[in-house]
């Protein structure tokens, strides 16, 4: 890699897909071995008595393993062999854990503790966050808790702090939670994010249900 790719990758936050997930989903695919020519031969031979052209029963037999393999990989990709876009589906899956279609970065950002106004970067790194959490099973309060205590990803969100007179026995642990919750709870009310989360973020590998 050169110093100028290493140079825009710095610079660059990688907001969907999560790298981690994408090299676990990686490691779950199968790989599969290479089929035995004699195995495919007997296979071909035993059903040989039903079929007039003996080439045509091996390249049935060589189908039949072709089929097995192809859908016990789509099984690993969580999808329906009975769905109409099946196959869209799965060439998009793969195409994206192995090719880096649909990859999306921002700028990076320098982390600013006093800036309270949110980009949609950062609403979409929330939302990344928050479903990585949930899939693993986290509530949502305990993913917000640990968003907003983890010094690494809360330097992420904008937050600014703000002196409780009413309410001073609040610490700012509490606060920083309560602040993250509450523009959690926003983006769940708009349609807008909704959509965004389900085509975009709910499409990740891990998820239930798989790319859309």
């Amino acid at each position: 890699m050169t110093k100028i790719m290493k140079a825009r990758q710095s610079t660059r936050a990688v907001l969907f897909p999560n790298a981690r997930d994408v090299a676990a989903k990686r490691k779950q695919l199968p790989k599969f071995q290479p089929h035995d020519l004699r195995d495919l031969v007997r296979e071909a031979g035993g059903s040989a008595n039903n079929q007039s052209d003996p080439d045509w029963a091996f390249a049935l037999a060589f189908r039949r393993r072709n089929d097995q393999q192809i859908n016990e990989l789509l099984r690993v990709l969580g999808l329906d062999v009975a769905h109409p876009d099946v196959w869209r589906r799965a060439f998009f899956q793969l195409a994206v854990l192995h090719h880096g279609v649909g990859h999306l970065v921002s700028k990076r950002q320098q982390p600013n503790r006093n800036s309270a106004i949110w980009q949609i970067e950062q609403d979409l790194k929330l939302l990344q966050e928050m479903m990585r959490l949930l899939q693993q099973g986290h509530s949502e309060r305990q993913s917000i808790a640990m968003l907003a205590t983890d010094p690494k990803k809360r330097e992420f969100f904008p937050y600014r702090e703000q002196v409780q007179r009413h309410d001073p026995v609040n610490s700012e642990k509490d606060r920083r939670i309560a602040a993250l919750r509450a523009h959690w709870l926003k983006l769940k009310r708009q349609r807008r994010y909704q959509s965004l989360a389900e085509t975009v973020l709910g499409s990740c590998p891990t998820g239930n249900g798989g790319f859309e």
